[in-house]
């Protein structure tokens, strides 16, 4: 779940941009704290692995589960984006979205199942 909202801000309904998610990686990004957190849990992992794979190999099968739950839930996370867009009056504001609320905007949107 670290990944998520990266992969998400950087997903247009068809394409991954993978320069805006490694923007949000790097130091100055929204993500920069859950790439860390994502390193401390390789290392970790590394440390009990018999037989050790670099950063890319071990995390690919997260990062692949990652942008599978953003493709097939993509109309469901725009849908929570123009609730709260909606909701929105001034610069700050701050906006609740209540469960129920969640729960219906999931419940009426499409998910896209893989096609392989």
């Amino acid at each position: 779940m670290l990944y998520c909202g990266a992969y998400a801000d950087g997903y247009d309904g068809y394409n991954f941009d993978y320069e805006r998610i490694g923007r949000e990686m790097g130091r100055t990004g929204g993500a920069y704290s859950d790439f860390w957190k994502a390193e401390e849990i390789y290392f970790f992992y590394y440390n009990c692995l018999e037989s050790k794979g670099d950063w890319e190999y071990e995390f690919n099968p997260i990062v692949n589960d990652v942008k599978l739950l953003v493709r097939m839930h993509h109309d469901f996370l725009d849908s929570v984006g123009n609730y709260a867009k909606d909701k929105a009056l001034n610069i700050g504001d701050v906006i609740e979205i209540t469960p129920d609320t969640l729960k219906t905007l999931f419940i009426e949107s499409k998910i896209r199942l893989p096609s392989y």
